[in-house]
């Protein structure tokens, strides 16, 4: 069955063929997981990516292969991520401040000093950085968390994360101004605590 097209396998499932799906779970695994598990916590990947094909489930009969089935399960996967995010963002009280164990004072002090002599030292200031970076992203609305992921820590193209996230470009663009605006006030709102 591996030389079956996906249109044909979707064309067999939207008859009735449900058992064909199975054919699309398996090809399209390793994409599903990757993506949400690049984008979720390790042990929440595997539910994520059964929402997604749950959710593509549901929506292959409005599959109409205008894109490559993979792009288009690749949308869904990233909203299951962003859907993800707002569920967990609904379920817990969000309170602005530093993140756990970081002085925060210490670290803006430090951040743009010279490279450290000591190796440890410098790798701590990257864990810092980076849970900096991760609590910032959290403040976020979850399709600007993905947004900023694709373009500034993936360094994807704008055009190609307006497209996955099925936005036009000016609106992508704007969305990007803004939530780095968002992050630049919550850092300031640090330095002043």
């Amino acid at each position: 069955m591996k030389d079956v097209s996906d249109m044909e396998i979707i064309a067999r499932v939207t008859e009735g063929e449900i058992d064909m799906f199975e054919l699309l779970v398996e090809r399209y695994s390793p994409l599903v997981f990757a993506i949400a598990g690049k984008r979720v916590p390790p042990q929440d990947a595997a539910y994520v990516a059964q929402t997604a094909f749950v959710a593509a489930w549901r929506s292959l009969p409005d599959y109409k292969g205008r894109r490559p089935f993979g792009n288009w399960l690749s949308v869904i996967a990233m909203r299951s991520c962003c859907d993800y995010w707002r569920q967990r963002g609904a379920a817990k009280n969000q309170t602005v401040g530093a993140p756990a164990g970081i002085d925060m004072q210490d670290f803006l002090e430090h951040a743009g000093a010279e490279r450290s002599v000591s190796g440890h030292e410098s790798e701590t200031r990257r864990a810092d950085a980076a849970e900096l970076v991760n609590w910032l992203l959290e403040q976020l609305k979850p399709e600007d968390r993905l947004l900023m992921d694709m373009v500034y820590l993936q360094r994807r193209p704008l055009k190609e994360a307006a497209e996955a996230l099925d936005w036009s470009i000016a609106k992508t663009k704007i969305r990007a101004m803004r939530a780095r605006h968002r992050m630049r006030l919550l850092i300031a709102g640090m330095d002043k605590s």
